[in-house]
């Protein structure tokens, strides 16, 4: 093949040539001033040389191969770009999904510890409501005893001895404290007298004692310290009945005389 080119072109320029040179010689053409040497040269030019056809090819199949590799990295890039982005939507999809479910759960424990809270309070109203129902019962209930007490003393024997001063006895519950009391005799016989306490915070000196017609003895209350309540202190007395041993003749006899109750007040 590219034998039978070669010798094409090689006819062609032997033509080309005789066609020029061959009978009557032809005068130049007068060249204008100014007008360039090459104008009037023939334009028709022969076929490129083999190799530099072979190189153009190559070249162009270099070039085609070239920009196949670029277009090809393109999309690979372009792909890679994609995946990417969808990998990036796919874990801020999962991250608000997350946070999604952290904001349910954080929803729920403070609901569920709101109705905690709810439900103690109320348990604590009913129960201070309780407690509050059976401390006015408990008050109610000392005060009918204090009164059925206040109706036997009125109808039963009059006590043979007075106190004062007459009032409650109120004490500092956070202290240990001391009152002095008075107990006078005004039954017309020698008299003796036998103090109880309802509290253990309380102490009298003396405890038993006698007093002769129309005198007095001196009494000192103890208070220790306790908490804020109320108590009561007792005065049994009774005509004496010649006994040394007070505690033993009070165990032995009846008392003759009204007992005496005072309120006791630590606050």
């Amino acid at each position: 093949m590219t034998f039978g080119i070669s010798t094409l072109i090689l006819i062609v320029q032997l033509v080309v040539f005789f066609v020029g040179c061959g009978g009557k010689k032809k005068q130049a053409p007068t060249v204008k001033p100014g007008t360039p040497k090459n104008e009037n040269r023939s334009s028709v030019a022969g076929p490129p040389p083999p190799d530099d056809a072979a190189a153009k090819a190559k070249e162009e199949e270099e070039k085609k191969k070239k920009e196949e590799e670029e277009a090809k990295k393109k999309k690979e890039e372009e792909e890679a770009e994609e995946k990417k982005k969808k990998e990036e939507e796919e874990k801020k999809k999962k991250e608000e999904e997350e946070e999604k479910k952290k904001e349910e759960e954080k929803k729920k424990e403070d609901e569920e510890k709101k109705k905690k809270e709810e439900d103690e309070k109320k348990e604590k109203e009913e129960a201070e409501k309780k407690k509050k129902q059976e401390e006015e019962e408990e008050e109610k209930k000392k005060k009918e005893e204090e009164t059925k007490k206040n109706e036997s003393q009125r109808n039963g024997p009059k006590p043979h001895l007075t106190i004062e001063p007459s009032g409650d006895l109120v004490f500092k519950a956070e202290s240990t404290s001391q009152t002095r009391v008075t107990f006078k005799n005004v039954h017309t016989k020698k008299i003796m007298f036998k103090i109880k306490f309802s509290d253990n915070a309380y102490q009298s000196n003396p405890v038993f004692g006698t007093i002769e017609p129309g005198k007095t003895v001196d009494i000192v209350v103890t208070h220790n310290k306790s908490p804020h309540k109320e108590a009561k202190m007792v005065i049994v007395n009774s005509n004496f009945v010649g006994e040394m041993d007070l505690a033993k003749s009070f165990k032995s006899v009846r008392p003759t005389g009204g007992q005496i109750t005072v309120k006791l007040v630590a606050n």
